[in-house]
């Protein structure tokens, strides 16, 4: 394996990606763009309008990644361990 990607179908016209990975070595070789457009195109032929992810605040290179792509950040979760 050297990449992968996938969504799941929410309620109404939404999908959640829940992962988005390329192994180090073929990074910034576009693997990722031609795998979310791909997964865009068949989400888009089920009726989807809108995906939503959740990225590590922490993952630097994962958020610069998605913006790139056009995601936005609409809202961001806070945790605290007790």
């Amino acid at each position: 394996m050297i990449a992968l990607t996938g969504a799941e179908l929410k309620s109404g016209k939404s999908a959640y990606m829940f992962k988005g990975y390329v192994e180090e070595t073929p990074r910034r070789k576009g693997v990722m763009r031609a795998m979310e457009a791909k997964l865009i195109e068949i989400l888009r032929d089920k009726g989807i309008k809108k995906i939503d992810l959740l990225v590590d605040a922490d993952n630097l290179e994962g958020r610069s990644t998605w913006k790139a792509l056009g995601y936005k950040t609409i809202r961001e979760t806070m945790r605290k361990y007790i």
